[in-house]
């Protein structure tokens, strides 16, 4: 599926598949994180999302490299009164920002998650950023991660 972005560079955004799994770890392994990524931990996390009724996993490929991905969960929640969206990773790779994929990505979760039933979105943003607001949320709450 062709998806139009703001770049002279052709995009494919997709759900992944399995063998996307050495591309992912390359992309988050190049980026800050909470946990240092290891390619054996990332392996049950794609088995979950790949064909998940409640997981959404898709990547932004440019030249058969993965370039961007959202990693996403519907949940139920009372005080939703429904089910709500959690975008819980987004990430493009820095030479890749600023082109349209964060926001293209953002919108297909949220189509996805509309059909699914979900009543609200939430974003978890892990550093300071303008984009969540030009992609129409609003601060709501803190979040808060202890490691266990």
């Amino acid at each position: 599926m062709q998806i139009p972005i703001a770049s002279s560079q052709e995009t494919n955004l997709r759900p992944a598949v399995p063998m996307d799994i050495q591309l992912l770890y390359r992309l988050v392994k190049d980026h800050p994180s909470t946990f240092p990524p290891q390619l054996g931990d990332l392996r049950p996390v794609m088995s979950y999302f790949v064909g998940s009724e409640t997981g959404f996993l898709w990547v932004a490929e440019r030249q058969r490299r993965i370039v961007g991905y959202l990693l996403g969960v519907l949940v139920p929640s009372f005080e939703s009164n429904g089910t709500v969206g959690m975008i819980y990773e987004l990430l493009v790779d820095t030479h890749h920002r600023s082109q349209g994929l964060g926001r293209q990505l953002t919108w297909k979760f949220e189509d996805w998650a509309k059909k699914k039933g979900a009543r609200a979105i939430v974003l978890v943003a892990r550093t300071p950023s303008e984009f969540p607001k030009v992609v129409g949320y609003q601060p709501t709450a803190g979040m808060f991660l202890k490691k266990v």
